[in-house]
């Protein structure tokens, strides 16, 4: 239980903290509350990279070397998802010059 506990406080910390210069504390406590509120999608994330693991480990360990970017890019992208980026208020009009009328 303590395993979960700290690999769902650091699974976003990283890209908070460098994407968003978001202070490592509560950059953890985002974690965790991103995790805990999207428990279902994480612990079927967790049961595919366990899979993956295992098949990774047949060809004596060189799938490894294939797993770890598709795990950066699976971080990445649930990192995308959860917390987009903030918009830039509304769009601007299309400066359109005045026709005379």
């Amino acid at each position: 239980m303590l395993w979960v506990l700290l690999i769902t406080a650091l699974w976003f910390a990283a890209p908070l903290v460098v994407l968003r210069n978001t202070p490592p504390l509560d950059a953890m406590k985002m974690s965790l509350s991103a995790c805990f509120g999207n428990f279902g999608a994480f612990v079927l994330l967790g049961v595919i990279i366990y899979v993956l693991i295992w098949v990774a480990m047949i060809p004596a360990g060189l799938g490894v070397l294939i797993l770890i970017p598709v795990l950066a890019g699976t971080l990445y992208a649930s990192y995308q998802d959860i917390f987009p980026a903030a918009l830039p208020g509304p769009p601007l009009a299309p400066a359109i010059p005045p026709t005379g009328e």
